[in-house]
């Protein structure tokens, strides 16, 4: 009996060093990672530490939106076809219709093939022989926030399939996400910075855009591998009609070369009245002179009513390198290779953003400049810390007078490496710090179910000293008359 008390002390006693041990490690641990992370970029902790609880904030949304009515998930299937006949190669997606989606976004290895689709079917002709791809759909609901995303697909093409170049084309597919391809009319809508998105048949075509309106916007951005182009003006628009015009262009051949326009109306929010005199009249009064103050807009399919020779300023943007390291600066350089004289010393504004790959803007910079021909402006842009590796661009804009001209060039961004271990191995500051703090997250976690064990054998261990004593258990009779030896009553 003392042999096996004496057995249970000595595991208890190894037992709490252990519990010890295991506190002192995690604490330190998490000390550890905390002050790495602050130093490194404190940006990089609180990304570092939304990520990782952002799995169960997805599924509590996801269950709050169930409880809504989301859309369903979409069960996707895909084909791919090879039309010998018209010397096509294609790959054909489609899904089951259902009432609670509205709109679908297609994306092709993580990259938007076309967003705002209306129909629950899709064709991808930007596709090469003998290659996998993995599609994904997301539907969108009429509640907004309510989404649903595919299991991804992966879809293989034929090896061999003899392709005839198409002739280029270009399409505006969505404005907001309101599909408007197959729209008859002039579309409307009430947000000032719309964001256009659209395909073209052109790989990684130059796509060049002007937004006719009280000022002429300018831009010249980069269709995606699949064809994806996406957009948003700098500045609010005006109430009234305005007009866009895309073209693209193959990047290897000039010839080829395609263009489109859309018409749209911009309308005042409205507003909930039961006086329909007043205030309603105020509005429409509101809104009629706007849309007189409006310039005149040119027929669809002409070019813009702009000063001849096209635009009175042209600038080339380059960086000084294509890949850059967490942590690090990138320097942006803009030469004004074009402009009319009689903007000679005029002041504008120098306005960069930095985009992700899907066109978000993550940083805005700005600068005052004073405009020359040929005058060369840099800006040394920081990338910060805690930027996922991937591609982005820098998006430059110059803003003079009724006029913003932009251009966009990409990078990449490349995890700072801390130790390399051969073959292609490489341990990342970023990656080796959220190592860390999922290990001492996990180890706090077990800590907690630690205490709470303990508590309870603390708990049980002051129940038995106050309920199971000598003088209750002779109460109740489990000790006899006789006593015991060496105890005194």
């Amino acid at each position: 009996m003392k042999k096996k008390q004496k057995e249970i002390k000595t595991a208890r006693r190894r037992l709490k060093k252990i519990a010890k041990f295991h506190m002192l490690f995690s604490v330190s641990l998490f000390v550890f990672y905390l002050t790495l992370s602050l130093v490194y970029s404190p940006e990089f902790f609180l990304s570092d530490v939304h990520n990782k609880f952002k799995a169960l904030a997805d599924d509590t949304i996801a269950i709050t939106g169930k409880v809504l009515g989301p859309p369903v998930v979409p069960i996707v299937s895909g084909n791919a076809d090879c039309d010998t006949g018209a010397g096509t190669l294609s790959v054909t997606l489609s899904w089951p219709a259902d009432e609670n989606s509205n709109s679908f976004d297609v994306s092709r290895d993580d990259l938007p093939v076309v967003s705002g689709l209306a129909i629950n079917r899709y064709t991808d002709s930007l596709v090469a022989v003998g290659t996998t791809y993995n599609y994904m759909v997301t539907a969108h609901g009429p509640m907004g926030a309510g989404v649903a995303v595919s299991e991804p697909v992966a879809v293989m093409t034929p090896a061999e399939c003899a392709i005839v170049l198409p002739a280029p084309i270009v399409n505006i597919i969505s404005i907001n996400g309101k599909n408007v391809a197959s729209y008859v009319g002039t579309s409307e809508m009430t947000e000032l910075r719309p964001t256009f998105s659209g395909t073209t048949n052109i790989p990684n075509a130059e796509v060049h855009l002007i937004l006719h309106s009280e000022i002429f916007s300018s831009a010249d951005i980069q269709a995606n591998s699949a064809g994806f182009w996406s957009w948003t003006p700098p500045i609010d628009l005006s109430l009234g009609t305005h007009t866009l015009f895309v073209s693209a262009v193959d990047p290897l051949d000039a010839t080829r070369t395609t263009a489109a326009s859309q018409d749209f109306n911009i309308v005042e929010t409205p507003v909930s009245n039961n006086n329909n005199g007043g205030s309603n009249g105020a509005r429409n009064s509101a809104s009629h002179k706007t849309a007189k103050s409006a310039p005149a807009q040119p027929e669809t399919n002409k070019p813009p009513v702009v000063p001849a020779g096209g635009m009175p300023l042209d600038f080339s943007l380059k960086l000084s390198k294509d890949t850059v390291y967490q942590g690090k600066d990138l320097t942006v350089g803009l030469r004004i290779t074009h402009l009319d004289t009689h903007y000679e010393n005029m002041p504008a504004v120098v306005r960069y953003s930095v985009l992700d790959e899907k066109g978000t803007v993550e940083e805005n910079f700005s600068d005052q400049v004073v405009l020359h021909t040929g005058e060369m402006i840099d800006r040394s842009i920081p990338v910060p810390t805690y930027y996922k590796d991937g591609r982005y661009g820098v998006q430059a804009e110059i803003l003079f007078g009724q006029y913003d001209i932009s251009r966009v060039q990409s990078f990449s961004v490349l995890p700072l490496p801390v130790l390399n271990f051969g073959g292609g191995v490489v341990a990342t500051y970023p990656e080796m710090l959220s190592w860390i703090g999922t290990t001492a997250l996990w180890l706090l976690m077990a800590l907690i179910i630690w205490l709470l064990l303990f508590s309870r054998e603390y708990w049980l261990y002051l129940h038995a000293l106050r309920h199971i004593t000598e003088n209750n258990l002779a109460r109740i009779g489990l000790f006899g008359d006789r006593k015991r030896k060496g105890v005194s009553h």
